[in-house]
């Protein structure tokens, strides 16, 4: 009876070693996995930081352009009051030249450059536009 006890008790140990060497060699794989999982996790990690850093820099950068474009706006602005105010002292003086006032009413850049020659020319000439004679 004994020898009998003993059968099938290595029969069981046979058994069990038969499922956990399977087992074991699992865990191993996993184990494997696993520290290839956190060294994807790390390096995930490591580009999501620089990514954000990126958009950090790319924020600052952007909020420069967008204060030298507010800048340059300003100062285009203030050009174009300018402009505004030349064509209408231009208009408003009417400078004696025919249809200068005219074209200076049409505002466009081109009509108040022609309102400037067409009064360049009627104008009598300076000393530096005479040949021969040198301005101070």
């Amino acid at each position: 009876m004994a020898a009998l006890v003993d059968g099938v008790l290595l029969a069981a140990l046979a058994g069990t070693s038969a499922c956990v060497v399977p087992m074991y060699l699992k865990l191993k794989r996993l184990d494997r996995t696993q520290a290839e999982y956190g060294r994807a996790m790390a390096a995930s990690g490591r580009a999501l930081a620089s990514a954000g850093e990126a958009v950090r820099g790319f924020t600052g950068e952007g909020r420069e352009v967008l204060d030298a474009l507010s800048l340059k706006i300003e100062e285009a602005r203030a050009v174009l009051a300018a402009l505004e105010a030349g064509r209408r002292e231009t208009a408003a003086a009417g400078d004696g030249t025919p249809g200068a006032l005219a074209r200076a009413e049409e505002g466009t850049p081109g009509a108040l450059a022609r309102a400037g020659e067409d009064a360049r020319a009627a104008a009598p000439p300076t000393a530096s536009d005479q040949p021969g004679r040198v301005s101070a």
